[in-house]
């Protein structure tokens, strides 16, 4: 059976790395994969990459090349006029190079990191007119809502946008919902309860090296972006709190955002750059580089009003490379780190509180070694059973075929 993908990150971004991820599962479960990358508004990753030119270690599986097709158009990412002016190229070039591989294969993965837009109601449109089974992968949960919200005006592209939300999963086959929010959200509709399932975004497995929790110092990390100043603050008096109590820890922030420079001030003059590192921006080989030499992670998802309507349906994918890397968590006792992680022994679940975050760490840090290595050993055999990529693809696909349209 030929699966192709269909994501419009960049490949090198985290959207672009989760859709290659999700590819070679299916292609370790036996599948046939071509991977089609449609990117919009390019411009704004420039900066970010290291050129055009595909990275060959993202797409390999020891001797295993992936297919890739890169479509780049500015079309999504100009005015009016430059819209008017690329038309033809869209039409005539672009659009047949994205498309047509899609068209020619049996199922379709649609990564879905926006509500929907037009050029996805397009290909949605014609996948059904061929019998196609469309899986659309969903993270957000009321995104019109939460715009009207955060963004006051823009009335008539907020209508567009609801529409396109309660539209597009009556196009689909199958509706992946990558939250718990949001399954329920859609289990309440009688048209497409029925072909809705509930998978986390899950994480490719990477090779790790041992946890070894015998001396000193413990390093802790956070890996994300920077997008509020809550997230500043929080980050800020979890170190704070924490390297008041104990000697033995040093932090590490990776990511960025419009807030990284607050952020590296606020650690700088609260904290000391000695106990906390905030290199900003890093390529995706460095994260995992990080997380092997991390012996805790933080997985902050902020619950405040406005917030809560993204955080509650967010799948963060960061906390499955925690978990591959054999990394013990300390998060958010909220939304889907509480349904994900609740009732394991993989991870720590903590109110919103930075004391009680730094509270938690200290404990961790007294405990025997023996007892680290059990909580890190059940956080690497929590991932591979159930959140790892090849195991995620086996039961969306298994659930595709058995809502396959005769």
């Amino acid at each position: 059976m030929r699966i192709s993908f269909l994501c419009t990150f960049e490949p090198h971004t985290a959207g672009g790395i989760l859709t290659m991820g999700r590819a070679r599962g299916a292609q370790l479960n036996g599948y046939s994969v071509h991977v089609v990358f449609q990117p919009f508004k390019t411009d704004r990753y420039v900066g970010k990459s290291t050129g055009r030119g595909y990275s060959a270690p993202l797409s390999q599986i020891g001797k295993t090349t992936l297919p890739v097709t890169r479509v780049y158009s500015r079309f999504f990412s100009g005015g009016l006029l430059q819209r008017l002016f690329l038309l033809p190229k869209f039409l005539l070039i672009d659009f047949p190079r994205a498309f047509l591989p899609l068209y020619r294969s049996e199922c379709v993965v649609i990564h879905k990191p926006l509500p929907l837009s037009f050029f996805y109601m397009v290909c949605l449109r014609l996948f059904r007119y061929r019998g196609t089974i469309c899986c659309v992968h969903s993270d957000w949960e009321g995104v019109g809502g939460y715009a009207d919200i955060t963004s006051p005006g823009n009335i008539s592209r907020k209508m567009l946008v609801t529409f396109c939300e309660e539209v597009s999963p009556r196009l689909c086959d199958v509706v992946w919902c990558a939250s718990r929010t949001l399954y329920t959200r859609f289990g309440l509709s009688g048209k497409i309860s029925d072909k809705c399932m509930y998978l986390s975004c899950g994480g490719e497995s990477f090779q790790s090296a041992g946890k070894k929790f015998n001396g000193n110092p413990r390093t802790v990390i956070y890996s994300g972006s920077y997008k509020s100043r809550q997230t500043v603050d929080f980050l800020t008096g979890v170190a704070r709190h924490t390297c008041r109590e104990s000697a033995q820890f040093r932090f590490v922030f990776l990511g960025t955002g419009p807030f990284l420079a607050e952020l590296q001030e606020r650690v700088a003059q609260e904290v000391g750059s000695e106990r906390v590192e905030c290199p900003g921006h890093v390529g995706h080989a460095e994260v995992i580089e990080y997380l092997g030499k991390s012996h805790f992670a933080l997985l902050y998802l902020n619950g405040k009003y406005p917030e809560t309507y993204t955080e509650m349906s967010r799948s963060s994918t960061k906390l499955f490379e925690y978990l591959c890397a054999g990394t013990i968590v300390v998060a958010s006792d909220f939304g889907e780190a509480r349904e994900l992680l609740g009732g394991t022994d993989a991870a720590c679940l903590e109110p919103n509180d930075p004391a009680l975050f730094a509270g938690r760490l200290v404990l961790l840090d007294r405990m025997a070694a023996g007892d680290l290595t059990r909580i890190s050993n059940a956080a690497i055999e929590l991932f591979r059973t159930r959140f790892s990529h090849q195991v995620q693809m086996k039961e969306l696909l298994e659930f595709a075929h058995s809502k396959r349209k005769k």
